[in-house]
């Protein structure tokens, strides 16, 4: 049994029942080998929004083909910046952003999605996009938040 500030002692099945209302669930932190200040390991690991926000980054961020077992998983982004960056195109690619999510991350609801043209210029002489997603986690409805990918540029 454990005891509170107060002195009572609380049932372990009471204890149990209260700390497995919103369990916590760890993944590997995105980018590997990120050092923060909390964490100095070489893999630290993210929970709540900021797995969610790591498997987002590294969901755009990988392309088709490349990861194991997984063939389809990715979106190849960087096709894209060859093309002239109209608004039909930007339509393609929020298109394809909304199956590729609602694929492989079916907890998280997409609220805004917005596809805009960098303007600079990057090192490779083009111009590069620029993603900003506003999303919501399914059941979990008061945790709204958004991620921003630069591709090229």
């Amino acid at each position: 049994m454990t005891t509170t500030i107060y002195g009572n002692k609380i049932d372990f099945s009471i204890k149990k029942s209260i700390e497995a209302q919103q369990p916590k669930i760890y993944g590997l932190g995105f980018p590997i080998g990120k050092t923060t200040k909390s964490n100095k390991t070489y893999f630290n690991k993210d929970s709540g929004i900021e797995l969610i926000k790591s498997n987002i980054t590294q969901l755009l961020s990988t392309y088709p083909g490349e990861r194991i077992m997984l063939p389809n998983y990715g979106l190849d982004l960087r096709q894209y910046l060859f093309e002239p960056l109209d608004s039909s195109l930007f339509a393609e690619i929020k298109e394809q952003i909304l199956n590729t999510v609602g694929s492989y991350l079916p907890s998280v609801e997409i609220i805004k999605l917005q596809v805009v043209s960098l303007d600079e210029i990057g090192y490779s002489g083009i111009a590069g996009l620029k993603i900003t997603i506003q999303f919501r986690v399914k059941n979990y409805q008061n945790l709204i938040s958004d991620v921003t990918l630069k591709v090229g540029g």
